[in-house]
């Protein structure tokens, strides 16, 4: 059984991650999720993702993500102690990340792309119109 102060640390590290599961509709499939990378860096951009995926889901091992949009195309990057591969496809969407975890299970989740953030707060404006909720409460 898992604690109520579990599900709230694993909520937080989603929201920090600016990560939500839930089916997502992208063209004609069902996703698992929606991710809005703060960085075009993957070794900025992935290490809350993968942090928030291995509590809810189990360890990330590997992450295939398009070859496009990323400023660098790191082969690795460490995650809480241990090494997650990262493998950059042309032939992959720029609008999906994979993951492949320690189990052999694979998630993949819709990815919004950084310019699609310029120009606004993306902690308050993109992020909060999507569902997600960093700013305060109002009072």
């Amino acid at each position: 059984m898992t604690s109520v102060s579990t599900h709230a640390t694993i909520s937080r590290r989603i929201e920090q991650a600016r990560f939500r599961w839930g089916p997502i509709r992208f063209h004609n499939v069902t996703l698992d999720g929606c991710w809005w990378p703060a960085s075009r860096d993957p070794g900025a951009a992935l290490p809350g993702l993968v942090r928030a995926m291995d509590e809810a889901r189990g360890p990330v091992v590997r992450l295939l993500l398009s070859a496009a949009g990323w400023a660098v195309r790191p082969h690795e990057i460490e995650v809480a102690g241990r090494t997650v591969s990262l493998g950059y496809f042309s032939g992959q969407s720029p609008a999906t990340l994979t993951a492949i975890y320690a189990d052999g299970g694979v998630t993949t989740v819709l990815v919004t792309p950084v310019a699609a953030l310029a120009g606004s707060d993306p902690d308050q404006n993109a992020w909060e119109s999507e569902g997600g909720r960093l700013a305060a409460a109002p009072a």
